[in-house]
């Protein structure tokens, strides 16, 4: 029996698993010998995920990930209209959006070599079509490089550890004595995060909405650890915060700066728990330090020992906002609760006219069905255009918090 012929393949196409799943809860509990016991209960949902996406080669690499080929080559590009047109219906309707890997397969440049730009006339209209031919929502810009420009070699490519610059400009050797920035890494942030901003508009002149966006951030370093905490305990043993310093929400100041409010815990209590806990503010002109601590505890309530916790602090059109678990209602006096706070300088806080926020109570699942919670803390806030736009919070169905998962609760702007 012969061999089938082989068949050239001259575009890829790679399935990602983020999409219209319902994940459902289950348990582990172990057995003898090391084996594992697993029950899934279907009717406790857990998450839901809006949509599933693939990725697509709109421009090539060179064999064995070697090199960035000049000649156009990649899908849809190659392939014939009614081959385009087949695997838009047959293989991609459905899915919700399409990741594009910026810097590698839409590596196009502008002279400056700042933004991405289509490597030939119609690389963008092309995959424009493509995607409004199967109903696509948009794609899922990633940067699997930056343009050179902001790159340390100013290359696209680069191996470490022998390419120590192939990184972020600003992290790169060297950068002090750059003859742009001076070492300037704000400045330089600045115009990339404009650059990247610009990656997305010519998407969208090009009629191709961007529904998800990601950064590679340099996992590998270089980092560096600080001998110390930047914002120490006293050591004063009569200061609020002489036994722990904890849990800091930074935000940043309409004035240029930094502000914290951090969890402080005094040793006027019975070790090991001390108390009280309380909360402190502390500024700097960036957030590396050094911090300066400012007098005046905020979101006690006196004669309590444990009020409050897990702030999360920022700053609004004009004033300061927090959001903060309210372990007894003190505040809300609706009982264990998320508190509402404001403040004009970041220093002096005041409960705001309605500070209730939510507690845990009942939610309903996206597919219809009720379950009661038992914890509902750590919130933070997602903003869009400078708008919050979701609630964030830790969460729990059962006073063990086992199995604990996170909760997203729109946001109305009041007009």
């Amino acid at each position: 029996m012969k061999s089938p012929p082989s068949i050239p393949c001259i575009w890829s196409l790679a399935i990602a698993l983020v999409g219209l799943v319902t994940f459902q809860s289950f348990g582990v509990t172990c057995a003898r010998g090391g084996e594992s016991l697993f029950k899934v209960f279907p009717n406790q949902t857990k998450q839901v995920i809006k949509g599933l996406g693939f990725e697509i080669q709109s421009d090539s690499i060179g064999s064995g990930n070697h090199g960035l080929p000049e000649a156009p080559l990649g899908v849809p590009h190659d392939l014939t209209p009614p081959e385009s047109e087949r695997l838009a219906k047959e293989m991609l309707k459905g899915f919700r959006y399409c990741r594009l890997a910026g810097g590698l397969y839409w590596r196009g440049l502008d002279a400056e070599k700042k933004i991405l730009q289509p490597r030939w006339p119609e690389q963008l209209s092309e995959l424009r079509d493509l995607l409004d031919t199967a109903g696509v929502e948009g794609v899922s810009l990633e940067y699997w490089s930056p343009a050179p420009f902001w790159k340390g070699n100013q290359s696209y490519t680069g191996l470490r550890p022998n390419d120590s610059a192939n990184r972020l400009r600003c992290f790169a050797p060297g950068f002090a004595d750059d003859p742009v920035y001076h070492g300037d890494t704000n400045a330089f942030l600045s115009d990339f995060a404009a650059a990247t901003v610009a990656d997305i508009q010519t998407l969208k002149a090009a009629g191709i909405k961007t529904s998800l966006w990601g950064l590679q951030n340099e996992p590998d370093g270089p980092w560096q650890r600080f001998g110390k905490p930047i914002v120490d305990i006293s050591s004063e043993t009569n200061a609020p915060d002489a036994l722990l310093t904890s849990n800091p929400s930074v935000a940043q100041r309409p004035d240029g700066g930094v502000l914290m409010v951090y969890k402080a815990v005094a040793m006027h209590g019975k070790p090991p728990f001390g108390g009280p806990v309380t909360h402190l503010v502390t500024t700097a002109d960036n957030p590396l330090g050094p911090f300066t601590k400012h007098p005046g505890e905020v979101f006690g309530a006196k004669g309590v020992m444990f009020a409050a916790e897990d702030p999360f602090i920022w700053h609004g059109k004009d004033r300061y906002w927090a959001v903060v678990k309210d372990n007894d209602g003190n505040f809300t006096h609706r009982g264990y609760s998320l508190a509402l706070w404001e403040s004009a300088d970041g220093m002096d806080w005041k409960l705001s006219k309605h500070p209730f926020v939510a507690n845990p109570g009942i939610i309903k699942w996206a597919d219809g069905h009720e379950e009661t919670l038992t914890a509902l803390e750590r919130p933070q806030i997602v903003f869009e255009n400078g708008e919050p736009v979701a609630l964030c919070c830790a969460a729990a169905n059962d006073k063990s918090r086992h199995g604990s998962f996170n909760v997203q609760i729109p946001l109305k702007v009041a007009k």
